[in-house]
């Protein structure tokens, strides 16, 4: 299941059978589709954008599912949904194409064909797209095209990445390319401000091993690769969380551990980053040095990000003979100390989370968590279900 805030007040979760909507306040269900015919949803500034099995892409009122208007490229039909903000919507067709719509009344604005565009990877605060189109030749790696983001307009190409990273603001891009350099581009015209080694480990195979692994957070950028893809073109026996100086490139500390053991990622509150591999571990965000570990004992962990302070980890499964079982965990950051613990019954499996006005979104087994402060869960220890 999908989870993802839609405004201040409001959450989507798509999933099956459909999408809803619940208040982010109280938990409370808005409303809810039971049909199945949502396959995917965005959600930004009080809409959703369903894409339905009609092949449009419908916009509903985020708190009632009243819907606002509805559209499709000319001549063909919605196949992805890639991008929304406050005023504009971004959908590929079947082909790889990209169409703009007025968020507010679903005017088209403009298309763009990206030759083997696949995914809008992010837009900066200066007025650009970033458009990926994935190689599938060893060797050449990917091109991303920068264009306007009024017009679709491109404006710049850059060939052979493995990774372009769009933060949310300022006016720089951050690239790992097919040597694994590191690099900082101006966001409007593509030219490098600086390039210099990662010390990350080399890739193979489509030198895609570090796609969608830059996240600069807190001060810090860090790298943290995909599991499935990072296995698959480096070692296989060695996870990866890196961190780097965003002004100048220059490589913090790295940590290594058991693939599909940091695939949980990782978040940062109070100077330490907090991440699970096999136990919960948090480190000092400078330096990576090691100040804690907790979680001996109790299960299997997945972490699941940071809320009020703390940094916040689920145990799916808990060992015989001990008091603590499947639950969610709440630590504080500079000594580990278990703030609280919330027992869970029947929460296994994958969990999906998302940041909304200072909360931690988490869905697992068909329930949705707002965890906000730093004693308890949700306020008042109350779940809200999905379905």
């Amino acid at each position: 299941m999908n989870v993802q805030p839609v405004s201040d007040t409001t959450v989507l979760c798509v999933g099956s059978p459909g999408a809803a909507c619940f208040d982010l306040a109280t938990g409370k269900p808005l409303w809810h589709e039971s049909d199945g015919s949502t396959t995917a949803a965005k959600g930004y500034g009080g809409l959703v954008y369903a894409l339905r099995t009609d092949g449009k892409v419908h916009a509903l009122d985020a708190r009632t599912g009243s819907e606002r208007w509805s559209a499709y490229p000319a001549g063909t039909t919605v196949a992805q949904l890639q991008y929304a903000d406050a005023s504009l919507l971004v959908v590929t067709d079947r082909s790889g194409t990209f169409h703009a719509f007025d968020a507010t009344t679903g005017a088209a604005r403009w298309s763009r064909a990206v030759d083997g565009g696949q995914f809008l990877t992010g837009a900066t605060s200066g007025g650009q797209m970033v458009l990926n189109a994935m190689s599938s030749t060893p060797g050449v790696g990917d091109v991303y095209t920068v264009v306007s983001r009024d017009t679709g307009t491109p404006l710049w190409t850059a060939k052979g990445l493995q990774e372009l990273y769009t933060p949310p603001t300022g006016d720089l891009l951050y690239a790992i390319d097919s040597q694994e350099n590191l690099q900082a581009l101006a966001a409007d015209t593509g030219t490098a401000r600086w390039s210099r080694p990662s010390g990350l480990p080399a890739t193979v195979a489509r030198l895609a091993g570090y796609f969608g692994s830059l996240q600069l957070q807190a001060g810090t950028l860090f790298c943290n690769p995909d599991d499935d893809t990072y296995a698959a073109t480096s070692n296989p026996s060695s996870g990866l969380l890196a961190a780097f100086d965003p002004a100048t490139g220059a490589p913090s500390w790295q940590i290594r551990g058991p693939i599909g053991i940091l695939a949980g990622g990782y978040d940062v509150t109070g100077g330490t980053v907090g991440y699970v591999d096999k136990l919960v571990h948090g480190v000092d965000q400078g330096t990576g040095r090691l100040r804690w570990t907790a979680g001996a004992g109790i299960g299997t962990w997945q972490f699941l990000g940071a809320a009020g302070g703390l940094l916040i980890a689920a145990a799916g499964s808990g060992r015989s003979g001990t008091q603590q079982g499947p639950g969610l965990f709440g630590f504080t950051p500079d000594t580990g100390h278990q703030a609280w613990y919330q027992p869970l019954t029947g929460a296994t499996g994958d969990w999906a989370t998302a940041k909304a006005s200072g909360a931690l979104l988490a869905s697992c087994a068909g329930t949705l968590f707002c965890l906000a402060d730093t004693t308890a869960l949700n306020r008042t220890g109350s779940t809200r279900s999905p379905a």
